[in-house]
């Protein structure tokens, strides 16, 4: 059972993490490095951790705690709505 909850969130992350990229798309390259985190496997908040240019490096700020405690980082472009804040 709890190898198909991380199964199941590591192919979450792994689907979010490439979509982000292209809709992260613009002609500027200007992208913000925006974190969604994970508690207890719902999303309780999300942060912007200002402008990277690189998506490596962004992507690299997401860390993973638990099965259920994580972040997922991705760029979006500098025009990109974000979700509204819980």
């Amino acid at each position: 059972m709890i190898i198909h909850k991380k199964i199941k969130s590591w192919l979450l992350i792994l689907l979010m993490t490439p979509l982000g990229g292209l809709i992260g798309c613009n002609r500027n390259n200007d992208h913000l490095c925006i974190c969604y985190v994970y508690t207890n496997g719902v999303q309780t908040g999300i942060e912007e951790l200002g402008d990277l240019m690189d998506r490596n490096e962004c992507e690299k700020q997401s860390y993973f705690i638990s099965d259920d405690n994580y972040s997922s980082c991705q760029t979006a472009g500098a025009g990109s709505q974000v979700p509204n804040r819980n």
